[in-house]
């Protein structure tokens, strides 16, 4: 079924759908590492951070993660000094302990801290960027609970008996959908109010956020930037949407409507974007892969022995392979690919239109064979 099967310019409602504007959305997945994926700014990266952990980062934390990632954006480790600095006014002992509360946190694990090196300060690297930080190769020695390089013996081994297991092909699925667009007058940014569910973000970034639930397992992140540009964040990761299915993609396509309309009223304008249509809203990110239900295959494969999460790294993307605890499949193994694009760069941003005609979801072999 081509793209073109879909009315994408049609199927906009013109009034919210099952959304509770003003409610902290719960979101998802695992740490990340490798490459990172076009992150535009460290609230970007903090955002992707709380997505994967299925946590909300608010208040100091997102100050502290947020400063970190402005060194992790340049591939530089981060140092309580270094915070400090960005932190200004900030006293150093409530720093160091509010970062030794991230990185000790059991099961979400914020923080990563480096191997000590003799005669440096101790270094740190938020848990999704630890793989682009410049650290002269020492992520790859096993250090504490930190994920195992992959080209070890029982990481080959681990790939090997997935993809054995996979008796029936899964249907590709997406989630983590990054969406961007822009206001039609950037000067609107200051009528989104507070009585409406807007709050800011951050003193520093001036970013205005508001959260909502979609649905029982899928949630919205709206973030507005000052310059105007909008960044929609759809996270889905227990509910993916299926590729195939032409169900799914109204879905999204009416979600989108939905937060579209929750924009028109809070700015009482009938098009506050450059993109008058939701269907022309660029793809910034998205996550493609496949969910294999522990129950269906020949022999579940355990991935305790690396922290839950193979991850590598390729030109065109990241491959990963985690457990995943899911409503209505139980316990899986997801294996997926995270594309990401940037209308800045050469590897220019789809349309939510155009996305499914001009990306060939990767088979399962291509993600097992990669990691």
């Amino acid at each position: 079924m081509s793209s073109s099967d879909l009315d994408f310019k049609t199927f906009v409602p013109e009034k919210v759908i099952e959304v509770t504007s003003g409610q902290k959305a719960s979101v998802h997945h695992p740490p990340k590492e490798h490459k990172p994926p076009n992150f535009g700014n460290p609230p970007h990266v903090v955002d992707d951070l709380q997505e994967r952990l299925e946590c909300s980062i608010t208040d100091f934390n997102r100050d502290i993660l947020e400063a970190m990632a402005r060194f992790q954006l340049k591939r530089q480790p981060a140092t309580i000094k270094g915070v400090c600095k960005v932190l200004k006014g900030n006293n150093y002992d409530t720093i160091r302990k509010t970062i030794r509360k991230l990185s000790d946190k059991k099961g979400n694990k914020f923080i990563v801290t480096l191997p000590y090196k003799k005669g440096k300060e101790e270094q740190f690297v938020l848990a999704n960027m630890r793989d682009v930080v410049s650290t002269e190769g020492i992520l790859n020695k096993k250090v504490s609970d930190d994920i195992r390089s992959v080209e070890n013996h029982d990481g080959k081994l681990a790939v090997s008996n997935i993809l054995q297991s996979l008796d029936n092909r899964p249907e590709p699925e997406f989630h983590h959908v990054f969406l961007k667009t822009e206001l039609k007058n950037k000067e609107d940014y200051k009528s989104l109010r507070s009585s409406d569910g807007w709050s800011m973000a951050s003193d520093r970034n001036k970013g205005i956020v508001l959260e909502g639930r979609l649905s029982f397992h899928r949630t919205y992140r709206a973030m507005v930037y000052p310059n105007g540009t909008v960044i929609i964040m759809i996270g889905c990761s227990k509910q993916p949407f299926k590729w195939d299915c032409r169900d799914d993609w109204h879905d999204l396509i009416g979600y989108c409507g939905s937060i579209h309309q929750i924009f028109r009223d809070s700015l009482s304008l009938s098009e506050p974007f450059i993109h008058t249509s939701v269907s022309d809203w660029l793809v910034t990110q998205i996550h493609i892969g496949y969910d294999k239900p522990h129950s269906n295959s020949k022999g579940s494969f355990v991935l305790s022995d690396f922290n839950n999460l193979l991850r590598i790294k390729d030109l065109d993307g990241v491959y990963q392979v985690y457990n995943k605890l899911l409503p209505y499949k139980g316990k899986c193994d997801r294996l997926e690919k995270q594309l990401n694009f940037s209308s800045n760069t050469s590897s220019c941003s789809p349309t939510l239109s155009s996305l499914r005609s001009d990306i060939v979801p990767p088979s399962p072999e291509d993600i097992l064979n990669a990691v």
